[in-house]
């Protein structure tokens, strides 16, 4: 990654009221590279070490959920499992419900009238489930 990059992403934490350390800037590097593929924390902490990052499965566990108080990354939890998202615009996704692969979806796909909703909404999560295209081409053949 450049130094412009790591720069980035240090402003980012500062930005959001953390201190910078080499491991967040290790964690946060990863997931941001990785756009798109929803790690857990065990898949993060495995990826860092055969990266050669000395760094614990329990820091790991403790950066996500820090990065996720701060709003540095958002947590998608599907099947138990939380997964992790360094896009935090709160755009839907779409798991695959035979190969388990999950998607980003555009934020337009989905349209809320939020003048309708009489409550304060902090959060949206939206999840669409269904058998992703991979998985029904590879029915065809």
């Amino acid at each position: 990654m450049k130094k412009s990059k790591i720069e980035d992403l240090a402003g980012l934490l500062k930005q959001k009221g953390m201190y910078v350390t080499k491991q967040r800037l290790h964690v946060l590097k990863l997931l941001v590279n990785a756009r798109g593929t929803h790690m857990s924390a065990d898949e993060i902490y495995r990826e860092l070490v055969k990266k050669g990052v000395k760094i614990s499965r329990p820091s790991v566990f403790n950066i996500v959920r820090a990065f996720q108080e701060h709003g540095v990354i958002d947590e998608i939890e599907i099947a138990g499992v939380k997964r992790f998202d360094a896009v935090t615009d709160g755009h839907p996704h779409f798991i695959c419900t035979r190969c388990g692969e999950i998607y980003d979806l555009p934020t337009d796909t989905i349209v809320i009238n939020y003048d309708m909703i009489p409550h304060k909404v902090e959060k949206q999560e939206i999840k669409l489930k269904g058998i992703c295209q991979k998985c029904l081409e590879k029915k065809k053949t």
